[in-house]
């Protein structure tokens, strides 16, 4: 059966088809900590409290040194009176979980909340941490108690005497209780290569032999200072290998401090590679590793770029410790980057020699590829007139976005909304519809265009895949 979109109609019914959504605050800290609008109270004065990481969130480390510290990170003033429900999404990274109070094995007496508070009163706790391992997630603080009032300020309280480490990124306060799924970006500077290294349909490995230890036009390496971000003489990331065994050949990637430095101080080590995966519907990732005693760190981990300053996180860790290991990691969820030129980042924190109780070798790196890129748009018939758009190559049975727009380029960047990250072809597009694509993957609408519709570029989206169609002019 034949789906069919009248244009004209869909416009004017095309808000009906977007999730209900008020977003009443969006802060992802990238320009200070307090940004604008913001405050931060520290109980204890000589605290350092909330302050912005080199990665452009907010960030309380441990703090070892003031004794007892009681910090609140605190929220612009909220007029709630128009809502009923209202809840504080929030990106957090979360490091030495043991050493909060409510772990099961604690070995100390830290606290993250969410606290509220009306017309400047008692604040009341409304969310804590109760996580027991390491690592990013969303979270969510249901701020429903202070709904239909005004004057109201939530806040991110720190509590604790040389206790764990918090990170907050992204925070939306909305009236919608479902968290984002996606995660967001983080901002970091490291040297990007020059080149792209073309993908084939065919799984391709390196196993860094080729080289002789000298850097290709498509890798480059960082090893800055942790704190400064300076050049650090004592950082040490290469792809010479020969420290010590590697896990094929004589040649790996390691991470660390030189073996010759004494350590005691932190850098930030990383090998970007260009990949140019043109033609690929998405991506898989596989590479063998070991942790040579290495601690978790925020930067650890395999990040996923467009434009090389943007990152996204697809392996957080390194896990293995001592032996070899592979890990696989699908990258369908970041296709609109990896369907094109992008950076594949291999990165890590270290504060004492490449094996010497420290350090991350890594090995044997190989794409996969699972196929050529999907969906297809054509046109049948000039505008004006009747005209027929077929979208092939789809989600069997999955919805379809029709977008129309001016040429240009739009990204998606609403949390809660499909396809985080997405760019489409267009500037300002409109939803027109939703189409259902048949078992076959393929779906038409038809439509008479008018006048004012001809030269409008319109675009198709997979929803399930977050992959787009070509953009076609009308």
């Amino acid at each position: 059966m034949q789906n069919t979109l009248v244009v004209a109609v869909a416009l004017v019914l095309s808000a009906s088809l977007l999730p209900a959504q008020n977003v009443i605050l969006y802060e992802d800290f990238s320009t200070a900590v307090p940004p604008a609008g913001w405050s931060q109270v520290k109980i204890n004065p000589l605290a350092v409290g909330w302050y912005r990481s080199m990665d452009g969130r907010a960030w309380h480390e441990d703090e070892l040194g003031p004794g007892t510290v009681e910090d609140y990170l605190i929220g612009p003033l909220l007029d709630l009176t128009a809502f009923t429900g209202v809840y504080a999404h929030f990106y957090t990274e979360l490091f030495y979980t043991e050493y909060l109070a409510n772990h099961p094995n604690s070995l100390g007496n830290g606290e993250t909340d969410v606290v509220v508070r009306v017309n400047g009163g008692a604040w009341s706790e409304v969310w804590t941490e109760t996580r027991t391992v390491n690592g990013n997630a969303w979270q969510t603080a249901d701020l429903s108690s202070v709904a239909g009032q005004n004057s109201v300020e939530f806040a991110f309280r720190y509590y604790g005497d040389y206790a764990h480490e918090q990170w907050i990124d992204v925070v939306q306060v909305d009236d919608d209780p479902t968290n984002p799924s996606v995660p967001p970006p983080f901002n970091f500077t490291v040297n990007l290569p020059a080149q792209f290294l073309l993908l084939t349909q065919t799984l391709t490995t390196d196993d860094f032999e080729s080289y002789a230890g000298v850097l290709p036009g498509h890798m480059a390496v960082t090893s800055v200072d942790a704190v400064t971000g300076l050049p650090s003489p004592d950082g040490w990331c290469t792809i010479a290998g020969g420290t010590i065994a590697s896990h094929s050949g004589v040649r790996s990637l390691e991470m660390g401090l030189n073996p010759a430095s004494l350590g005691g101080f932190y850098v930030n080590n990383s090998l970007v590679i260009g990949l140019d995966g043109t033609g690929q519907a998405s991506l898989g990732l596989r590479f063998w590793s070991r942790n040579l005693g290495d601690e978790d760190d925020a930067f650890d981990g395999v990040w996923i770029s467009q434009d090389g300053g943007s990152w996204h996180h697809a392996v957080e860790s390194y896990d293995t410790l001592f032996n070899w290991a592979q890990t696989s990691a699908d990258l369908a969820a970041y296709s609109d980057i990896t369907r094109g030129p992008f950076y594949l980042m291999f990165a890590q924190t270290d504060n004492f020699p490449f094996n010497g109780a420290d350090g991350i070798d890594v090995d044997d790196v190989s794409i996969l590829s699972s196929g050529p890129a999907g969906p297809s748009l054509t046109q049948t018939g000039a505008c004006p007139g009747l005209l027929t758009l077929d979208l092939s190559n789809c989600t069997p049975g999955g919805s379809l976005a029709m977008l129309i727009g001016a040429a240009g380029a739009t990204t998606q960047t609403n949390p809660s909304l499909p396809c985080l990250g997405l760019t489409v072809n267009l500037a300002g597009p409109t939803l027109v519809g939703i189409l259902t694509a048949n078992a076959a993957g393929a779906a038409t609408a038809s439509f008479n265009s008018s006048v004012a519709m001809c030269g409008a570029t319109v675009q198709g989206v997979d929803l399930a895949s977050c992959q787009k169609s070509n953009a076609i002019t009308l």
